[in-house]
């Protein structure tokens, strides 16, 4: 309505306009030769009016006709785009319902219709469409022609890696991995495929300069970096110290420590290596920097040691060596049960029933009703009262143990790479879920 009505508008002004130009006073007189030609000034207006009209209409027309091909070309362009994303959406719901055959089609429909620069997605459901159907040559193909468009480079590498891989071809994989980030090097995010694959390939030398620029970039985060550089150089450490290359060794270790401070395994192979070296105080000071950090318990073998030796009174001095260890994290289950077991062993039963009553308080643990049997066996050696403490152990947590953060397996120890599986760096220390402890359920049963 409103378009219609300023239509009308337009039309009457031109109308107004033309009746003004028409009717304004004067005359133009033109001589030419010998005729002489008198026509009204409103007339001439009028006339130069209706020229500038019909100039502008057919100007307007002349673009349309050339413009006509340009914009036949958009429409085209845009009705096959449609038709594009349309195939993709069926390609979509025809890989999720397991039809690979069909899925191929409609993708290889979507890349024809598509423009190059929107053409990854249609090559992506190519390739995982083409090996579903067991297609390896026209998966590669997928995957390598997405390398070509930065913005799906990343896709086409991790296509043909996990392909590699699953060959458990490794080498292979890398160097497709490190060929991608050398055709694209403003694409930084190719760097952690190489990083990885390096991991994999055990190439720890070339790994460290890998993550040197992944920490450039800042591709992973802080935390990750100074734990995977850490897990790098222990690897390296381990490798020398096999070799009986304690030097070496040491340094590697104090590169490890250096890197990630809140590294256990680094700081209990720094302080093994120092301790075997008789360097007893750079030992120390390094269980001390990471227990203030950590507060973990596997430290607390290492503190034993170092405990210093005292002739007169050991029994005293060992104790207060624990005591001291605990005064760090006063609310450290796992110190205060250090404290409790060297005090049994050195036949301080009061200490041992507080040190184990304050640790009760923070927490229940398998560890310390076993040690709550220990020492009734020692002292009051009532079957009722072991019996007791131990259908408690049985229900009690197990404590925190290395735990893989991929395959959630349990590990006493530290280790660099999980094995089979080949994953680096995924232990982490934390609680395991409760388990009934098998000398516990033992007894228990033996006793009924």
């Amino acid at each position: 309505m409103i378009s219609s009505l300023w239509y009308l508008a337009k039309v009457f002004i031109l109308i107004g306009a033309a009746v003004y130009l028409a009717v304004l006073p004067g005359s133009v007189q033109i001589d030419w030769q010998e005729y002489t030609i008198t026509v009204q000034l409103g007339v001439v207006a009028l006339m130069l009016f209706i020229t500038l009209l019909v100039v502008s209409f057919l100007t307007g027309l002349i673009h349309e006709v050339f413009m006509l091909p340009k914009e036949w070309n958009r429409s085209r362009f845009e009705r096959r785009r449609t038709k594009g994303h349309q195939a993709i959406v069926r390609a979509l719901s025809a890989a999720s319902a397991g039809d690979y055959k069909n899925a191929y089609y409609l993708a290889h429909r979507a890349q024809k219709f598509l423009p190059e620069s929107e053409s990854g997605l249609s090559l992506l459901l190519q390739a995982h469409a083409a090996k579903g159907r067991g297609h390896e040559l026209d998966s590669e193909t997928a995957f390598k022609a997405l390398l070509k468009n930065a913005d799906t480079a990343i896709l086409g590498v991790q296509g043909l890696i996990q392909k590699a891989m699953l060959e458990g071809d490794y080498a292979r994989a890398l160097v497709l991995a490190k060929e991608s980030a050398s055709a694209q090097p403003k694409n930084v995010h190719l760097l952690k495929p190489v990083y990885d694959l390096e991991i994999r390939n055990r190439l720890w030398d070339e790994a460290l300069l890998s993550l040197d620029k992944i920490a450039k970039h800042k591709i992973m985060t802080p935390e990750e970096i100074k734990s995977d550089r850490a897990g790098i150089y222990i690897v390296l450490g381990d490798r020398a110290r096999e070799e009986n290359r304690f030097n070496e060794a040491s340094k590697l270790y104090k590169k490890a420590f250096g890197a990630d401070a809140g590294s256990t395994p680094a700081a209990m192979r720094l302080a093994r290596v120092d301790l075997d070296m008789g360097q007893r105080v750079a030992a120390l000071a390094v269980i001390k920097k990471n227990w203030a950090l950590t507060a973990n318990p596997q430290l607390l073998g290492l503190w034993r040691e170092l405990c210093p030796q005292d002739k007169k009174d050991q029994r005293t001095t060992e104790y207060r060596w624990m005591e001291w260890v605990a005064e760090f994290h006063p609310e450290s289950h796992e110190a205060l049960l250090a404290v409790a077991e060297t005090a049994i062993d050195h036949n301080m039963w009061g200490e041992a029933k507080a040190a184990l009553a304050r640790a009760e308080k923070i927490r229940p643990s398998r560890d310390l009703y076993l040690l709550w049997v220990r020492l009734e066996e020692l002292t009051g050696k009532n079957p009722e009262v072991i019996r007791q403490w131990l259908d408690r152990s049985s229900k009690a947590g197990s404590g925190a143990h290395w735990i893989c953060a991929k395959t959630y397996r349990v590990f006493d120890q530290w280790t660099a790479i999980v094995e089979p599986e080949g994953f680096f760096n995924t232990l982490e220390w934390r609680e395991t879920p409760n388990m009934v402890d098998p000398a516990a359920a033992e007894w228990l049963i033996k006793s009924a």
